[in-house]
């Protein structure tokens, strides 16, 4: 076993006896005659009389006062309770402190055997040592060997520079002096050991003291390394540059050789001082030093760039926070700027949230230029004419994940490569933001509008034109008309978040944003007016975490961190994370907007997100800026919440639409993989008290009128209690209307029923279509405010130019119009050889006064030969002459003269039905997506029944009381609003002498949720 010198060799007292003073005079002597002066005593006294005398007190805290290397942490932790290291902070000297006890004797006996033989034998200056070498300067000696103790050494490392001057030399002999009189020997060589630079190591750390650099060359504490890894680590500072085998770009031979050189030196100085044995000095000859070298262990800023500037970022801001000093003092920049130096070059430890496998994870997902698009070239506006030709641009990602129930940061994306963009695109911290776009909706729109009541899923909202100076498109370019705010937030439409956001007011969205981690300038935020609310703010994956997963929170808001404590090189906690959680929603509001966030994903515009998630229970919502420069994707479960933008670094159009879904949905799958247990598959949103599900009407929010029901206006959904609707709907009308001329006019009461759209119609407040934008969807559907102002002017002339064409079954019938402001249509005639005269088979409504022909197609044409003719009618219902006869003109029917023009008001004198219409056949029907509307099909009647209409009746329950829902003239029928639950249908059919038995029932089942 290696020998070591005992720190207690040559044990003596502080202070000058009378032999070693003697020492001290020789020594002064000498100096001066090195000096040339010719009164030695004389001129050292001037060289060091600037010198103050320190205090013991002064000389320690000096001593041993050091630089020292930060650490970050990750959150993991082995089984013996140990977090998992990220790495170093970013400094230009890596260092460690140790203590005199953590370092093995083979570093001690090293560093005594070619710095300091005497070491615990003189009291700071060596008198045979330096007599030696100054008589070598004097008589300049071919051999030059240093005269410095390890005390000198230090003396002049701590308080002096390396300059080479007979004053500071001076001041160095005294000062080591008086070191040796105020501090034991151990304290002394800990100091040193602690202090002495060790080059560029095996890390590419440069290094100082020997823990940072047995960590750095070997990957070992200084208390592990073995007699050749010490000798090898003292032989180094005498010329750290030239003994260092390692420079910038990795290994140097030429370094290693001479640092080996210098190896073989130092255990050739400890064999002969003893303090090893040949066999020790032959081992440790043999040893690969090399191989012993660990190149492995990189840099955290080259492993981890990101993260441990972003470790570095926030600890500085909560170093500053825990001394007090907010954001807005005068002295924040300067405080902050200290603290980062502080953190750097401090010794402390930062432990944060960041679980390693999840961030490796989410990274991976990052780096694999498979999971985007092919690189860009473009060229940027800079403004003012000028541009910035961009070559190959990769699109750049950022991504935060967090942790509902703590505000916890799991993991994040900075970016896809350090080297091509150092921009942390989590957070984009140090440049401009990006704006959200539609993923803002939920939490200044919805949300506060359903925690104020303003609104419930089954509010309807009007999406028509604002009527103001900013009108702003939906993605679809339409107006889409009265819908419920689930399927408006579903489909992100923009105007009525517009009129949602208008209830709540930009001043409570402001407050609301501001409790949900926003940090925004009130006076901009309130002069953007409604711009806002379809995402012109600015943001960042990690605030619209932090915010979204509030609702999974149950409405608690708790902000986001990454820094779990931090504490100093002493072991006192200097931060640590305390929470401060912020009700901003209630329970029955998060449910509410979690709920209708779940339908984005089943069946709005997130539908990408179902084949990454399978059954778990996720809410989410998607987000795209004007030209499609950003775009987002926010979801989460009930325990976390992930955020992802993609866009490029130089804003411009992306061109997979798709790529933030599919992005946030390859980071979620690679997340649930590396912890199943973080967010379970079978977790569910649960629903609180305080709700109910209601049926509704569709149209103003309401209870449904008899009104309501006969028009099928009806919709189901959740409500908060507190917001419970308790009118009965007053929104619907029964009315008769006409268009003309592009506008829908009330008809006039002569006006037939056959020209007339007969139903139940909405009331709509007052709207102008701005120029070139297309009318609302549901147009049909409103009432109309006007009456129809148009006047017959007698018997309308009969349609001229009749023609007819025949494909397979089908007979098409044409005619031009007949341009009249009076005339509302057309009916169309037919006789075959079989009927006693002509019958009306159709009309076709006139709408505008645009020369041109109209056309009716009889499907029903395989029963002929037929005939046909065409007749005007007015807005008095005054019909016209017949129009020449189309088709077989040989039937034996009175050609000539038509024997059955039909009545004047439309109807035809053909007999009725003898009989009640047959039960109608074949109904079948299908949920849509969402679950909450059933299509119903079924066969048509025989043309024998002459079915007037068709009765819908609805039944929540197998064999109960059935409702009529609605009726149709065709065979199709949507029933918009079904409750919750398997549904039962069946239908009728009528005629003039009453009603069939009702078909077969169909059993519609409820969707899976």
């Amino acid at each position: 076993m290696t020998s070591s010198h005992s720190p207690n060799k040559s044990k003596r007292t502080n202070g000058l006896r009378p032999r070693n003073l003697l020492k001290f005079i020789l020594i002064v002597i000498f100096l001066g005659f090195f000096l040339g002066a010719g009164t030695a005593t004389g001129f050292v006294a001037a060289l060091v009389k600037d010198e103050p005398v320190r205090s013991a007190e002064e000389i320690r805290k000096q001593v041993f006062k050091n630089t020292e290397t930060g650490f970050a942490y990750f959150s993991n932790q082995d089984k013996n309770g140990t977090f998992e290291l990220i790495g170093a902070f970013r400094n230009d000297e890596d260092r460690r402190f140790v203590k005199f006890e953590e370092i093995s004797p083979n570093v001690k006996n090293a560093f005594l055997a070619v710095e300091d033989r005497a070491f615990y034998d003189h009291h700071g200056v060596n008198f045979k040592a330096f007599t030696r070498a100054v008589l070598q300067q004097i008589f300049q000696s071919d051999v030059q060997t240093g005269g410095s103790t390890i005390t000198q050494q230090l003396a002049k490392n701590t308080f002096f520079s390396l300059e080479k001057s007979y004053q500071r030399k001076a001041k160095e002999i005294f000062l080591a002096l008086r070191m040796e009189r105020v501090m034991p020997k151990d304290d002394i060589f800990t100091a040193y050991l602690n202090k002495i630079p060790f080059g560029k190591a095996a890390n590419l750390n440069n290094v100082y003291g020997i823990q940072a650099a047995a960590k750095g060359y070997f990957n070992k504490n200084a208390s592990e390394l073995n007699l050749a890894e010490a000798a090898y680590l003292a032989g180094i500072p005498q010329r750290p540059t030239a003994y260092s085998a390692f420079n910038s770009k990795g290994f140097d031979e030429e370094g290693y050789n001479l640092a080996k050189k210098r190896q073989e030196l130092v255990l050739k100085s400890m064999l002969e001082e003893k303090f090893i044995s040949q066999q020790e000095y032959e081992e440790a000859l043999r040893f690969d030093i090399k191989a012993a070298f660990d190149t492995s262990t990189k840099k955290a800023y080259s492993k981890y760039p990101y993260l441990i500037l972003e470790v570095e970022n926030q600890a500085a801001e909560k170093f500053v926070e825990a001394q007090g000093i907010t954001p807005d003092a005068k002295e924040y920049s300067e405080a902050l700027e200290n603290a980062k130096q502080e953190i750097l070059s401090g010794g402390y430890k930062v432990y944060t949230t960041v679980d390693r496998k999840i961030y490796e994870a989410m990274n991976n997902v990052a780096k694999d230029p498979k999971n985007f698009p092919n690189p860009i070239s473009y060229n940027f506006s800079l403004g003012d004419g000028k541009t910035k030709h961009l070559e190959n641009e990769d699109i750049q990602i950022g991504a935060t994940l967090i942790h509902n129930k703590t505000g916890a940061i799991l993991g994040f994306i900075g970016g896809r490569d350090y080297n091509v963009s150092a921009v942390n695109h989590s957070n984009f911290r140090g440049t401009t933001k990006r704006q959200p776009g539609s993923s803002i909706k939920p939490l200044l729109d919805y949300g506060p509008a359903l925690e104020l009541g303003k609104v419930q899923p089954a509010t309807p909202i009007d999406d028509i034109p604002l009527g103001g100076k900013w009108e702003p498109d939906n993605w679809n370019s339409k107006y889409n008309g009265r819908i419920t705010a689930r399927h408006a937030l579903n489909q992100s439409f923009n105007i009525p978040a517009i009129k949602v956001y208008k209830m709540v007011g930009p001043e409570n969205g402001y407050e609301f944003l501001s409790k949900l981690g926003f940090q925004l300038n009130k006076k901009r935020f309130l002069e953007a007016g409604l711009t806002p609310a379809i995402g012109t703010i600015e943001s960042s994956p990690e605030v619209m975490a932090s915010a979204y997963s509030t609702f999974a929170n149950g409405g608690t808001h708790l902000d986001s961190y990454m820094i779990e404590r931090i504490v100093d090189r002493d072991g006192n906690v200097v931060y640590e994370h305390k929470a401060k959680p912020e009700v901003v929603f209630s329970e029955q509001t998060s449910y509410l907007i979690t709920d209708m966030l779940r339908t984005v994903i089943k069946d709005g515009t997130a539908k990408t997100i179902l084949r990454y998630i399978g059954s778990r229970d996720v809410a989410g919502k998607t987000g795209t800026t004007n030209d499609t420069k950003d775009l987002w994707f926010v979801g989460y479960t009930p325990e976390i919440t992930l955020s992802v933008w993609t866009g490029y670094d130089y804003p411009t159009t992306i061109r997979s639409g798709n790529i933030a879904k599919t992005s946030w949905g390859k980071i979620i799958t690679e997340i649930f993989k590396a912890d199943p247990e973080l967010s379970p598959a079978n977790a569910k949103f649960e629903r609180p008290g305080g709700l109910i599900q209601m049926q509704v009407s569709s149209t103003s929010g309401k209870l449904p009128s008899d009104l309501t029901k006969e028009a099928g206006y009806l919709v189901t959904d959740w409500f908060n209690k507190k917001f419970i609707p308790t009118e009965i709907d007053d929104s619907l009308e029964k009315a008769r209307v006409v268009e003309f001329n592009g506008k829908r006019y009330l008809a006039k009461d002569e006006t037939p029923d056959d020209m007339v759209d007969t139903g139940i119609f909405f009331k709509r407040e007052p709207y102008v279509i701005p120029p070139g934008k297309p009318k609302p969807l549901d147009v049909d559907k409103e009432l109309p405010t006007e009456s129809d102002p148009r006047e017959s002017a007698g018997q309308p002339a009969p349609p001229s130019s009749p023609s007819i064409t025949t494909q397979g079954n089908k007979n098409t019938i044409s005619w031009e119009k007949n341009l009249s402001n009076s005339v509302v249509g057309y009916r169309i005639y037919r006789a075959s050889a079989s009927d006693l005269g002509f019958t009306k088979v159709g009309v076709v409504k006139q709408t505008d006064l645009k020369a041109g022909r109209y056309s009716f197609t009889d499907q029903g044409a395989n029963n002929g030969p037929f005939a046909y003719y065409i007749t005007t009618v007015d807005v008095a219902n005054n019909e016209s002459n017949p129009s020449a006869i189309v088709g077989n003109t040989s039937l034996p029917i009175g050609l000539d003269e038509p024997q059955d023009q039909g009545n004047q008001d439309g109807t035809s004198n053909e007999p009725p039905a003898a009989t009640i219409p047959k039960r109608p056949k074949g109904v079948s029907g299908e949920r849509s997506a969402s679950g909450l509307q059933v299509t119903l099909t079924w066969a048509a009647n025989p043309v024998e029944d002459q079915v007037l209409n068709y009765n819908v009746y609805f039944s929540d329950v197998e064999g109960g009381k059935y409702q009529l829902i609605g009726t149709t003239e065709g065979t199709t029928f949507v029933h918009p609003s079904v409750p919750l639950g398997d549904a039962y249908y069946r239908v009728t059919a009528t005629n003039e002498n009453g009603e069939s038995e009702p078909s077969k029932v169909v059993k519609i089942p409820v969707k899976n949720q």
